[in-house]
């Protein structure tokens, strides 16, 4: 085997960092454009289960909870759309959305439980 054939590629490229401002750039805007995409279809299906638009709206209040809901740019796009869809969006104000929220929870319901015995 030659030498040539033995050494890797440096050159930047897919799922390869140059560590330049516009490598960084093209990534974060893929980061949006999938979060954007993704909010997009989460509209959609909400949409779907409160009955469409032939239907009577099954519910108009949608609470947001999770740790995806800790990308800002996906938690932002969410609440817009769901909002300019007539939706009420609930969100975390005081407890993460994501599994400290959750331990939360646990905990009261645990809570409740013993006071009742």
């Amino acid at each position: 085997m030659s030498q040539s054939r033995n050494r890797r590629s440096t050159a930047p490229g897919p799922g390869r960092n140059s560590g330049s401002i516009s490598s960084s750039a093209v990534t974060a805007h893929h980061s949006v454009s999938q979060s954007t995409k993704l909010a997009a279809a989460i509209v959609r299906m909400t949409g779907q289960l409160a009955g469409g638009d032939e239907q009577p709206q099954r519910f108009d209040t949608v609470a947001l909870s999770g740790g995806c809901f800790q990308n800002k740019i996906l938690f932002e796009e969410i609440i817009g759309r769901l909002s300019a869809h007539g939706f009420r969006v609930l969100t975390h104000a005081r407890t993460p959305p994501n599994d400290g929220g959750l331990a939360l929870g646990q905990a009261v319901i645990g809570a409740a439980y013993l006071m009742r015995q």
